[in-house]
């Protein structure tokens, strides 16, 4: 018989940081949402926690609002979902607490807060095949409940 294991810790983090770094559309400086652009910075991914930031510009290139945002991945429930217009995300969600820890460069303000978002392209099914990832690297997170 075969013999399966799975990734291992650092596999599944090379994967998803080349997964979310190397997609054109959260790579790309711009996108356009009502005139202006959005960006999507990856900024760090270990065992526990993903960091990454978000800007968004006016039309004139003005920076609206820059966030960015720690996910504690062994604290949420990673999952998928389509919207209404197509896009497809990555939704991050505690169902008890705010573990979510943000803060706004703009404005210099910390926040929590219980889920957060971010948008994927809809191929290869990758929204479903990182969702599996996420999920699997926070089981080797120290501070992960006991599955059993």
């Amino acid at each position: 018989t075969a013999v399966s294991f799975g990734q291992t810790k650092e596999e599944t983090i090379a994967w998803i940081k080349e997964k979310l770094l190397n997609n054109t559309l959260l790579h790309s400086p711009r996108y356009s949402v009502k005139g202006g652009h959005n960006k999507f910075s990856l900024q760090s991914v270990d065992e526990c926690t993903i960091v990454y930031r978000y800007e968004r510009y006016f039309e004139d290139g003005r920076p609206s609002v820059v966030l960015e945002e720690q996910l504690p991945i062994a604290k949420i429930k990673i999952d998928s979902y389509i919207s209404s217009n197509g896009k497809v995300f990555l939704l991050a969600t505690s169902t008890n607490e705010e573990v979510i820890r943000g803060r706004n460069l703009t404005e210099g303000t910390n926040y929590l807060k219980k889920s957060s978002n971010i948008e994927v392209p809809n191929t290869d099914n990758l929204h479903e095949r990182l969702t599996k990832a996420l999920n699997h690297l926070a089981t080797f997170c120290q501070n992960k409940r006991e599955t059993f």
